[in-house]
């Protein structure tokens, strides 16, 4: 498959995964519950993907060592920081637009480290897609202040960290490691992380194992598993892996547009305009 059509199956699992992240928080499953899922349940089915397509899962020592601290400072603490600038915005949109942003540190970045093209017209296309799902992202009346702060810092941290997790997979794999390897030991480490992260705080973590709380954990594990297979196989075959970044950052317009009317909040007709020419950036930066 070409990597635009890995990149919109990427799209469609992005939606589905923080849709369904969303009802998690609604059911009020403590994050670190949804952070187990999150992690654990790829793990496995990469491990079953990786039997099946005989691959050597224990690359040269280096490489395990930098999927470890890769896994540990990038998609844990990433993660972490995340979910909890999610929980703190008055919208999900608002915080996913800052964290979804570093499509433009990493198309650049990705000129200086991997060679990768990046050319004014496809720039141009990055911004205007950026642009607008931030507009869509964005409503009027909720201004941030003093009492709710916090989440735009941790949105810039995960913009940080999700943006160097980007930039260092991609030379993991350069260096010789299967995409599925890569993912099979990250999602191991992490959820690894999670299961002692819950241990620590098990007695404040609190779980109600009823079947609609468990079905939404192995949502939230099944459609991520989805969305990080063909988001590192987009950036493997992309010309740039920063353009694979901005089509994962619009998703989170959709995601918006979905949430408005899943949740009867008000969306207006600049709003869908912007949907429009976010639509129209993909379209002048895959072509």
């Amino acid at each position: 498959m070409s990597w635009q059509i890995t990149s919109f199956v990427m799209f469609c699992a992005s939606i589905i995964y923080y849709l369904i992240l969303r009802k998690a928080t609604i059911n009020k499953i403590n994050y670190r519950f949804s952070n187990i899922a999150n992690f654990s349940i790829p793990s496995i089915l990469f491990l079953i993907l990786n039997l099946i397509q005989h691959n050597n899962l224990f690359p040269p020592l280096p490489l395990m060592g930098a999927m470890l601290l890769n896994a540990f400072f990038l998609s844990y603490i990433g993660a972490v920081v995340s979910y909890i600038a999610i929980q703190k915005a008055p919208n999900a949109g608002y915080s996913l637009i800052i964290q979804k942003s570093y499509a433009v540190f990493t198309s650049i970045a990705a000129v200086f480290l991997f060679n990768s093209t990046l050319s004014p017209i496809k720039f141009i296309a990055i911004l205007i897609t950026l642009a607008s799902t931030a507009f869509v992202s964005i409503s009027r009346g909720k201004k941030v202040n003093r009492a709710n702060y916090s989440w735009v810092v941790l949105s810039f941290i995960a913009f940080f960290l999700f943006g160097a997790l980007r930039l260092t997979n991609k030379a993991i794999i350069n260096g010789g490691v299967p995409s599925t390897v890569l993912l099979f030991w990250s999602q191991l480490f992490v959820a690894l992380f999670s299961i002692i992260d819950y241990l620590i705080h098990r007695k404040t973590a609190i779980f109600q194992a009823t079947k609609d709380n468990l079905l939404t954990l192995l949502g939230v594990g099944v459609s991520v598993t989805f969305f990080y297979y063909f988001l590192l196989t987009s950036e493997v075959h992309a010309p740039n892996l920063g353009y694979v970044n901005v089509i994962n950052s619009s998703s989170n317009a959709v995601y918006t547009v979905l949430v408005a009317w899943l949740f009867k909040d008000k969306l207006t007709k600049m709003k869908l305009i912007a949907v429009v020419t976010a639509i129209l950036g993909l379209i002048l930066l895959i072509i």
